[in-house]
């Protein structure tokens, strides 16, 4: 084999290599178009789908900011109205008060040369002023004097109606008091006369012995408010009046009684109940 021939092979080999390493190569960058732009996750159409759809809500956000900036426009430009409105309205003012202070000016001027005039008449004056300060002074404190008795005599004839109206009110509930309480004492047998030690409390009680000579022994004392001199009537448990006793006798928790004959309508007994006043 001639020189060139193996040249040749050598050169045949090492490009045998090179394609071959080339070919390796294009297999490891080989990428798969189709997948990367069908995939959901990752796919270019899935991308492309995503910055659609955040395109078009930016587009919706900012079709809401240039409404939200058109509707602030329109209220600022109301607003700007209104305090163009305000702003003539002051200018007008204004106006107005500028006239008013050139009028004032020229009363002013007027009023300066009318002083100038009147200062004469001033010094003349003065001391007929001094004098009449001096008694009005007088007459300002005999009148701030006089005020100041008035007022007192007007605050203590109002505390005075105040206190009658008080007691005219009190003195007819007094008298409606008196009125109703009256009634009560003739229902229940009582004068306003009668000796108030000798009316018993309304308690009830039972007959804890019956004693010969019409002598009653009850369960009530000076604790129970009964006192010697009140009476005692005595009644049986079906609501039967049995008598009238007068207590003569009493302890802290019993009381003896003497029967009151008219009042007597059955034999009193043991166990009888006894009460200062019947329902």
């Amino acid at each position: 084999m001639t020189l060139l021939g193996k040249v040749c092979i050598v050169i045949i080999f090492v490009m045998s290599v090179l394609f071959m390493g080339l070919s390796m190569a294009v297999y490891a960058t080989h990428r798969n178009w189709r997948d990367a732009v069908t995939n959901p996750t990752t796919g270019l159409q899935q991308k492309l789908q995503l910055a659609r759809n955040e395109t078009e809500q930016k587009t919706n956000e900012i079709t809401e900011l240039q409404n939200s900036l058109e509707m602030e426009r329109a209220a600022r430009r109301q607003v700007l109205a209104v305090n163009e409105t305000r702003a003539r309205q002051y200018r007008d003012e204004l106006t107005t008060k500028e006239k008013e202070f050139s009028d004032l000016q020229a009363q002013h001027q007027q009023a300066i040369a009318t002083l100038a005039q009147a200062e004469d008449n001033n010094q003349r004056l003065k001391q007929e002023v001094s004098q009449l300060r001096d008694e009005i002074l007088t007459a300002q404190a005999d009148r701030d004097k006089q005020l100041a008795n008035v007022i007192q005599l007007t605050d203590t004839n109002n505390q005075r109606q105040g206190v009658i109206t008080r007691l005219t009110e009190r003195n007819q509930e007094l008298e409606d008091a008196t009125t109703r309480m009256t009634k009560v004492m003739r229902r229940n047998g009582l004068s306003p006369a009668d000796d108030v030690e000798r009316i018993p409390e309304p308690v009830e009680g039972r007959v804890t012995m019956v004693r010969s000579n019409d002598l009653i022994e009850v369960d009530l004392g000076w604790h129970d408010g009964v006192k010697k001199g009140h009476t005692l009537d005595v009644y049986r448990g079906n609501g039967v009046y049995v008598g009238r006793i007068i207590v003569t006798d009493t302890n802290p928790d019993r009381s003896v009684g003497k029967v009151v004959p008219q009042y007597l309508q059955e034999q009193i007994q043991e166990g009888d109940h006894v009460t200062t006043k019947l329902g």
